[in-house]
């Protein structure tokens, strides 16, 4: 009897929040298609502007590798509340193209076969931004919601389910462990006090891949594209640290969850170009590099930027004016006077004060190379031994923790052996009998962890093989 009172109570909670207004019957259909793993009806109602996180013809190009319908066991909405637009970070570009915007703060109930950074068992919570072009709605966003922006704003929901979930993300910046709510570790990026991501997940607009990139990588190959490298170093220190934090803040905080990656290449976030590192930007991200930011409270933020005005605008507006920068290192200001200046009691960080923290930060380990079976190798078993590289890090003292095998089918780039991180082979392992087929051609690759957390990039390219061809013994009648 109690359990079903129970259910009667939530269905009765869910149909009153779910008829606030037509738009939350968007929510309820999702949330239905999630159920039913019903990809159609899923992406139907999905955001047709491109740069929106919940982009229908991204979602569906995605779907072969981050399938994350077919994760959900059961999923159901447990309560609905309408926020102010303010709470979304990107809500004026969403104006440009949408005649309407409205946001939610949704409380959501996993059942799921496997739990990942952005989804776990249990009430997951967040912020659902919907939009109106013409006469039809659709999901513009479905983003992990900052629970302890929306608490300390008023606008919690005041459970117990919110407090644990607000403590498992807090747990994420200060340690680098994703946890649920049992205090299972999902997955580590590390083991220290607010501790910079060792890679970051980069979405390649033009091309449609996803690269696993190297942080530090990713920053100094992002804030050329954003500052001029020409302009005073302050105003370049200043937008090393915007820049590096907001990659920081998406790693932890999920803008595009169940999509496998953090953020795009472009303009709605960040602009990220391989290869495109320059001298006096470089430069200023190595002065900044042990050196982030944070509210009072010690919880990092969403650090925004934009391009601004040459002027003195702007201040506590929790977005940094980029030729703000330049005016304000032309007088002969310094960097932290800038961010202070945007940051301090702003929207971004609850009217807060913002703060600076010391950390280390680790740099990851070289890439492994293919030692076995070399590229273009022929004839090899089906149960062969892969051999990599020695393990090497930049830092001193960091050794060879654990490794992670891969192997796919080369014509169609399928997934047919995955190690997971393994602690015992670390440089060599033998491939499982009855995985791979007959004269088949195959491609692997492994990737390092070291003993502080710090995983390398995979081998920059897979090394192929070919698997030996065993003839069938001829049938003699007797």
């Amino acid at each position: 009897m109690f359990p079903r009172v129970l259910i009667l109570l939530s269905l009765v909670f869910l149909i009153s929040v779910l008829t606030l207004d037509a738009q939350t019957d968007l929510i309820a259909r999702d949330v239905a298609a999630q159920n039913n793993r019903d990809w159609k009806d899923f992406l139907a109602i999905r955001a047709t502007l491109d740069g929106a996180p919940e982009n229908a013809r991204i979602r569906a190009a995605l779907r072969a590798e981050n399938d994350f319908l077919s994760e959900v066991i059961a999923a159901r909405v447990i309560a609905v509340r309408e926020l102010p637009n303010a709470f979304v970070a990107r809500a004026d570009r969403y104006r440009e193209f949408y005649a309407e915007l409205k946001t939610y703060y949704v409380a959501m109930d996993y059942q799921l076969a496997r739990e990942s950074r952005a989804f776990y068992n249990g009430v997951n919570f967040r912020l659902y931004v919907l939009g109106r072009v013409q006469s039809r709605w659709e999901i513009v966003e479905s983003s992990e919601a900052a629970i302890r922006n929306i608490v300390q704003a008023g606008w919690g929901l005041g459970t117990r389910d919110e407090q644990i979930a607000m403590q498992i993300q807090d747990e994420r910046w200060r340690t680098g462990r994703f946890v649920n709510p049992r205090g299972r570790v999902i997955d580590q990026i590390g083991a220290a006090d607010h501790l910079q991501p060792h890679h970051i997940r980069v979405y390649r607009v033009a091309s449609g891949v996803i690269d696993e990139v190297d942080f530090y990588s990713y920053v100094i190959n992002v804030l050329p594209n954003e500052w001029y490298g020409s302009w005073h170093a302050e105003a370049l220190r200043a937008g090393a640290i915007a820049a590096k934090m907001y990659g920081w803040y998406r790693v932890y905080i999920a803008k595009y969850p169940g999509q496998g990656y953090d953020a795009r290449d472009d303009t709605w976030d960040q602009v990220y170009k391989p290869n495109s590192a320059y001298p006096t930007t470089t430069a200023a991200v190595d002065f900044v590099n042990s050196v982030g930011i944070a509210r009072a409270d010690s919880a990092i933020f969403e650090t925004q930027y934009h391009g601004g005005a040459y002027d003195a605008s702007g201040q506590s507006s929790g977005r940094v004016s980029q030729w703000g920068t330049k005016y304000w290192a032309d007088l002969g200001k310094d960097h932290l006077l800038m961010i202070h200046y945007y940051y301090d009691n702003s929207p971004n960080t609850n009217g807060q004060l913002a703060q600076t923290f010391a950390y280390t930060p680790n740099r990851s380990p070289l890439a492994p190379t293919h030692i076995e079976p070399a590229n273009g190798a022929l004839g090899i078993s089906r149960a062969p031994t892969l051999r990599a590289s020695a393990f090497s890090d930049p830092d001193v003292g960091d050794t060879h923790a654990q490794t992670w095998w891969e192997i796919r089918r080369a014509r169609d780039n399928a997934l047919m052996w995955d190690s997971g991180w393994q602690t015992a082979t670390l440089t060599t392992t033998l491939v499982p009998i009855g995985i791979l087929d007959d004269s088949t051609r195959y491609k692997w690759r492994a990737r390092y962890l070291d003993s502080k957390g710090a995983w390398s990039e995979p081998a920059p390219t897979f090394a192929e093989f070919t698997t030996t061809f065993r003839a069938l013994m001829p049938f003699v009648a007797r």
